[in-house]
């Protein structure tokens, strides 16, 4: 296209000539259309036939592979997901609730059990220790024992003598 006739149509508004290009493919284009619409027709028309028989063909295999798999590899998969769900199940609360509510009072058992283990070494301690010395009983007993003349025992603490009580001046009855 020369430089003239390219001034000339884009003086007449039609730039590159494409009224020209489209009155030439327009036709062309609805024919293909045509032709792919009837050969997909063709197609379909074709292929159902074919198809019925390649699900009759594959029918009764599938049927066959499904039963196979039933047999011998359901059973192991059957197994399978019963032991991981049994690895995974949460234990029922009631089993382990009484174990968990058990551990605060065999503790507290313990403790008490060694309170009473260390009260019971000072008091064997303080027998010993009273018998090394000497002193009486009484004073190894502390306030909570009576005096020889059946009164209480004063205020808990010995008196020189290390009887408890030896600080009353009260002359005893007897």
């Amino acid at each position: 296209m020369s430089v003239l006739s390219r001034d000339r149509a884009s003086e007449a508004g039609d730039p590159g000539g494409l009224r020209q290009l489209a009155v030439v493919i327009v036709p062309v284009a609805k024919r293909a259309e045509m032709a792919a619409r009837d050969g997909a027709r063709s197609a379909a028309t074709w292929a159902a036939p074919h198809i019925d028989e390649a699900r009759a063909w594959i029918a009764p295999r599938i049927e066959g592979s499904g039963l196979a798999i039933r047999e011998t590899v359901a059973p192991r998969i059957c197994e399978v997901l019963v032991a991981t769900a049994r690895r995974v199940e949460v234990t029922p609360p009631g089993a382990d609730a009484a174990a968990r509510r058990r551990w605060p009072a065999a503790t507290a058992g313990m403790v008490v059990l060694a309170a009473a283990g260390a009260a019971m070494a000072a008091v064997i301690q303080r027998r010993k220790a009273a018998v090394a010395s000497g002193a009486p009983q009484a004073a190894v007993a502390g306030a909570s024992q009576t005096a020889p003349d059946g009164r209480a025992g004063g205020n808990g603490r010995a008196g020189a003598d290390g009887r408890a009580g030896a600080e009353d001046s009260r002359p005893s009855p007897a």
